[in-house]
């Protein structure tokens, strides 16, 4: 007994532990980060197991163990907001309904921009060609029942956008304003192609709503 566990054939037993861990795992990352464990069990299988290591089971193990690797650091990349700036680190906390993957995905087709003057971004009554979210600073929204100042971050089009309308209010970021900027086509492909995305997206506009209409029409307290 005491031979069998000092020798290379215990090995196994460890690879095979950790491989039957990883398939009753339901999350992927865990799934994949013990079968790297019990490849590597493997590998020192393969070294150990005779005079001459099995060199042919070493690369192949050895290839499927770096590929393993390559997704594990893709997973923790998208689960993660490693390597985001600070500014978009904090537009992230507008997205809080989205995979910081998916955050990426949706980043790649916006532009931001500066308000170095208080700029119109949408007008009532014209299509929606536009979505913008305010991420720091403060937008004037002008309707037929009166203007408002709102504080970021919120959305700007997205009733519109959601009922593929026009715009319900005339909005401008004010001056030294922070925003971002979608074309409407670019982000419904990246929703039609995503249902992951999508539902995110509609459950993230439909907060922002109910938030935008919480500020700009409180409840009155009684007397």
């Amino acid at each position: 007994m005491i031979d069998y566990l000092t020798s290379a054939a215990v090995l196994v037993q460890f690879a095979f532990l950790f491989y039957s861990l990883g398939f009753l795992a339901r999350d992927e990352l865990w799934l994949r980060c013990l079968l790297l464990t019990g490849t590597s069990f493997y590998l020192l299988y393969y070294y150990n197991i005779d005079e001459a290591p099995l060199w042919d089971a070493i690369f192949t193990s050895g290839i499927l163990g770096l590929i393993n690797l390559s997704m594990i650091i893709i997973l923790i990349f998208e689960r993660t907001t490693f390597a985001m700036d600070e500014q978009t680190a904090k537009t992230y906390q507008s997205f809080d309904t989205l995979s910081p993957g998916q955050f990426r995905n949706v980043m790649k087709f916006a532009t931001t921009s500066v308000a170095t003057k208080d700029t119109k971004l949408s007008i009532q009554g014209q299509d929606i060609e536009q979505l913008y979210l305010i991420t720091d600073g403060e937008a004037r929204v002008a309707k037929e029942t009166g203007n408002s100042v709102l504080p970021a971050p919120f959305f700007i089009g997205e009733i519109g956008f959601l009922l593929d309308g026009k715009a319900s209010a005339s909005v401008s970021a004010l001056t030294g304003s922070n925003y971002a900027c979608w074309q409407t086509a670019d982000l419904r492909k990246l929703m039609d192609s995503s249902p992951a995305i999508r539902n995110a997206m509609i459950a993230l506009f439909s907060r922002d709503l109910a938030e935008k209409l919480g500020r700009s029409a409180p409840a009155k307290r009684p007397s």
